[in-house]
């Protein structure tokens, strides 16, 4: 591991602040620690930076709530820099030593501040899709990524914020398959994308975990987890209260006042659309059966309810494996990437070689990135999902 090092260098090109009156600051050299974090379950980047401040800069410059900070920065692991535009939320907390007090900034993007003071109260025509595009128009930015849904819609905003109108959109929106879509901002900007082409994504990057014999090659010198947590992950308990193995589904038709009843379960959910692996987390020996449990649905004339099943799966399937892998070198994954990476075994093979996990090893899909940035130091921490298995259940492992 004698090279090692020179693929954990961070080289930090600036960070700037620039007051309410337009005027810059390059904070750099006052860093403690830059924290970005963005989440498929979450809208917009949140962050925040630890300042060693001497020289009093809340009140000298002054720090009030709305001035822009701006990070520039690359790691060996990519050929240019990465930035990232944030702005001031609100002023954490400040904790002083003699002359010299740390002090905490909460950040949020461009276009959450900038949704703070936009209201909408207009029509819209056309699919969910549509209508998120045409009020995300309203910050001027395009999206990165974009998603189709399925089905005509008319919809009045009632004074809503953008942002509200995009999150209604995406409670109500799904794709041909009936796969629900995702919204949400990464450091390079927003995407709109469905969950089920997510998973039918191949592996952008191989992590690794054992470093043993990687000193010469520098690809999984740039992908080896440092540490590897494993996430509060399957809820058997709350899996059988919700029906993931069969449940009777009731929809109500308020227009004529009749129900369409329905067997629905995790199976049907399964064979419909992608899986990251190819065998499911329920056994298909289970014996089905929905006994007494019901879900009672409403009819939309949008047919929005129609992707309630598969939504309901969705959850439980993404929360079965949860892992958070913390690496250096390479800052380039995203959010909704899907990663390959093999998770040590605790017991080797006969002959003392790393033997892997059989079920839960294989593609996953990157659900959360946090990046840390300290003064020479970079640190990716990536939350990942696995919402299918490696190699099949047998069946003794019946639910």
């Amino acid at each position: 591991m004698s090279n090692f090092t020179q693929y954990d260098v961070l080289e930090i090109d600036s960070i700037t602040l620039t007051t309410r009156d337009e005027v810059q600051y390059n904070i750099t050299n006052l860093l403690h620690e830059l924290n970005i974090y963005s989440s498929m379950f979450e809208a917009t980047l949140e962050a925040n930076i630890t300042l060693v401040d001497a020289m009093n800069i809340v009140s000298n410059y002054p720090i009030v709530g709305g001035e822009k900070i701006k990070a520039r920065w690359k790691t060996s692991g990519v050929k240019d820099y990465q930035e990232v535009n944030l702005r001031v939320g609100s002023i954490g907390e400040r904790v002083m030593e003699e002359n010299t007090s740390v002090l905490r900034l909460h950040l949020c993007s461009e276009v959450r501040y900038a949704d703070s003071l936009k209201r909408l109260s207009r029509g819209f025509e056309g699919t969910y899709s549509d209508i998120l595009k045409q009020t995300f128009a309203e910050f001027g930015s395009n999206l990165i990524d974009h998603g189709e849904t399925v089905g005509l819609t008319t919809f009045a905003s009632p004074n809503w914020n953008p942002l509200k109108i995009i999150e209604w959109c995406v409670g109500r929106g799904y794709d041909s398959n009936q796969s629900p879509l995702m919204f949400w901002e990464d450091i390079d900007g927003f995407r709109y994308k469905s969950v089920n082409d997510m998973l039918s994504q191949n592996p952008t990057r191989k992590m690794f975990q054992n470093p043993a014999g990687m000193e010469d090659n520098v690809d999984q010198l740039l992908n080896t987890v440092k540490q590897m947590e494993y996430l509060p992950g399957r809820e058997a308990i709350s899996q059988r209260y919700d029906g993931i193995n069969c449940y009777e589904e009731s929809v109500y038709n308020a227009k004529d006042k009749s129900f369409i009843h329905r067997e629905r379960g995790y199976d049907e959910y399964f064979k419909k659309g992608n899986h990251l692996d190819k065998h499911p987390i329920v056994n298909d020996e289970l014996t089905r059966t929905s006994g007494d449990l019901t879900k009672f649905r409403l009819h939309r004339e949008d047919k929005s309810h129609i992707s309630a099943h598969q939504r309901q799966m969705l959850s439980h399937a993404l929360s079965n494996v949860r892992l958070r892998l913390s690496s250096s070198g390479n800052s380039e994954s995203r959010v909704g990437d899907v990663i390959a990476f093999d998770v040590l075994s605790p017991q080797p093979q006969p002959d003392g070689s790393p033997a892997y996990e059989r079920y839960i090893s294989g593609n996953f899909l990157v659900v959360s990135t946090r990046h840390i940035i300290r003064p020479n130091v970079y640190i990716l921490a990536q939350e990942i999902a696995k919402e299918s298995y490696n190699d099949k259940l047998g069946a003794n492992l019946n639910g």
